[in-house]
């Protein structure tokens, strides 16, 4: 009889454990699981973006079909953008396929990039890279690069643009065709 009752305090501990480690399992992380809560992501989407800013007289409008923001590296990959910029004397419009944009600092587009001023449109291959520095107020424009005014064209392979001191310097395989 002693026996017997050894074996059901042996017995009722196992199972008293077994009834403890299911109820640890069961609770354990409840807190950090709310039933239909989904936690944020690090990035968010805004279809038809659109954003306007100024800086020391010059304006800026960037719009994109689709903008994916990386909220903690402060980036947004953008597909379908148009980038206008003026300044009182010049308006420039630059369209291209994709690109990406660090908050208030710097542009990259890539793809097919088209633009145009007042007087004259540019153009690049389907590999065309461009670059804006918001701070700097230069950007370059990269592979085949052609610019056309008239019935006046630049080719280069790159075009580097001052926009303060209005000036752009053609490198790289420059050929020019004037007509007068």
């Amino acid at each position: 009889m002693r026996n017997m009752g050894r074996r059901f305090k042996i017995i009722l501990a196992a199972a008293g454990g077994v009834v403890l480690l299911l109820a640890l399992f069961s609770c354990s992380g409840s807190d950090k699981r709310v039933k239909g809560y989904v936690p944020p992501s690090n990035v968010f989407e805004i279809t038809d973006f659109e954003m306007l800013t100024g800086r020391e007289g010059a304006n800026y409008r960037l719009t994109a079909v689709k903008a994916s923001f990386n909220r903690i590296e402060n980036i947004a990959e953008l597909t379908d953008i148009t980038v206008e910029f003026e300044d009182g004397e010049e308006k420039i419009t630059a369209r291209a396929d994709r690109g990406y944009y660090l908050q208030n600092r710097y542009l990259v587009a890539e793809g097919n990039i088209r633009g145009k001023t007042d007087d004259l449109s540019f153009e690049t291959s389907e590999s065309g890279i461009m670059n804006y520095d918001f701070e700097s107020y230069t950007g370059t424009i990269e592979n085949d690069v052609v610019c056309m005014q008239g019935s006046n064209t630049i080719r280069a392979d790159r075009a580097e643009m001052d926009f303060k001191t209005k000036i752009t310097e053609f490198k790289g395989n420059v050929s020019i065709s004037y007509f007068m």
